[in-house]
Formats: structure tokens, sequence, C-alpha cells
């Protein structure tokens, strides 16, 4: 694994509201993620994890800090400059799927190629599709699918523009337990072969002791970091 950091994050707050109604969601965090590195970050709910997933994807803005992706300090960039930078360099899974319910399973997997304008690696596809026993379901809809092929869906969306990183929103968390158990393999499965640098947010142990570090946030700061192994 290389130690060539692609996540940077340096000081990091995030407060919502004023006054006596202000919430700090964010205390000071700082820690940085290698390339090619899958970290998982656990903590109970309200404790931040999601307000820093959210703002390590561009989604939100830190109150104060910086956040460097690949080299880039993204809180410098605005508007449509974001939305490229995103485009190119982050997938987001979520955890409740999002997909398009007028698009085909393609459809919704080659949206983000898409929206880039970029045209589709069709061996590239063919590979992440077998790969996500997604074959026999290009031409159907979201609804005539389980929540396990959703999920399967969601990840191949996130991976169709080879992004440097892969942000998984509890990626588990409307799934049964076999249906999880497959979808952490399909993960560590990508981190392995396609060398994408992968941060998770879990409140699920299993889950998280399945990632190569684990980070621990309570009430908005880093409580622990631990190899999960």
């Amino acid at each position: 694994m290389s130690t060539l950091s692609t996540v940077k994050v340096e000081n990091l707050h995030k407060t919502y509201g004023e006054g006596q109604v202000q919430t700090k969601a964010l205390q000071g965090i700082s820690v940085s993620v290698n390339k090619g590195e899958f970290v998982a970050i656990v903590g109970t709910s309200g404790s931040g994890k999601s307000t820093l997933l959210h703002i390590l994807g561009g989604i939100d803005s830190p109150t104060e800090g910086k956040v460097y992706i690949d080299g880039t300090e993204i809180s410098d960039l605005k508007g449509n400059d974001l939305i490229k930078f995103r485009r190119e360099k982050i997938g987001y899974i979520f955890q409740d799927f999002n997909l398009v319910p007028i698009l085909t399973v393609k459809e919704n997997i080659c949206l983000p190629a898409g929206l880039a304008g970029k045209k589709v690696d069709k061996d590239y596809y063919k590979r992440i599709i077998t790969a996500l026993e997604l074959t026999e379901k290009e031409d159907v809809y979201p609804n005539e699918l389980s929540g396990g092929q959703q999920q399967r869906v969601a990840i191949a969306r996130a991976l169709i523009n080879r992004p440097e990183i892969i942000l998984a929103d509890e990626p588990t968390g409307n799934l049964d337990k076999a249906n999880s158990n497959n979808v952490i393999k399909l993960l560590k499965k990508i981190n392995s072969e396609y060398g994408q640098t992968i941060i998770l947010i879990t409140h699920d142990q299993n889950v998280a002791s399945e990632a190569d570090r684990i980070l621990q946030i309570e009430d908005g700061r880093l409580a622990d970091e631990h190899n999960a192994y």
C-alpha cells in the first residue's frame, strides 16, 4: 500500500445553528487516509461521523479547518468546479441506494459518466457488472430488485468513473445479515483489485472489523484510531 495521503483533514470543525441552539457536530478532527486504504468510521448516532463523511464528499462544508482530497483543498472549490471535482474524484454509496426509479440498472450505473460528459469504458463496465453479479439485471428497473441487488447497483454506479475515493454512508444499514456480508466482501474486493481508497461509516462493529483501520468518533472528536486486526 502506498503511503501517499489521498485524504487529509486538518482541525476540522462544523457548527450548526447559533447561540443557545448551536450544535457542535465536529470539534477539531485531524486525520489522514492513505491511497488504497480501507477505513471504517464508527460512532453512535449523533457522534458526527455522517457530518465528517459529508464534508469529505463536498456535500457539506466545514465551519473551520481544511480538507484535502488528492492534494486539492476542496473547501476552496465552489459551484461547477466543486461538482466537476466530485464527479471525477469521489464515488458516493448511499444507505438508501438513491437509484433513479425511471432508469434501468444499466442507465443508473452509467448516469455519472453521462453527467460528467464521459464515454463509458465498455470493458470496464462489463468487469464491474460481472464482479457485482448484475449481468442478468441490466434492463430491469430498481423496483424489480432486492435490497442487496439495489446496493450492488449503487456500488457499480459509484465505480463507473474510476474515482480515487469511495465514500460509503452506512452501506449495509438497510440490508439483512447475508446481504450485508456480501456488500462488505464486494467492497473489500474493489479495494484490493481496483485500488480505490474506501472510507465507510457504520455503527456495526462487525462491518468495521473488515476494514484496515477504524476511526472512533465521539461527540465530534476523534476518540480512538487503531488497526482492525
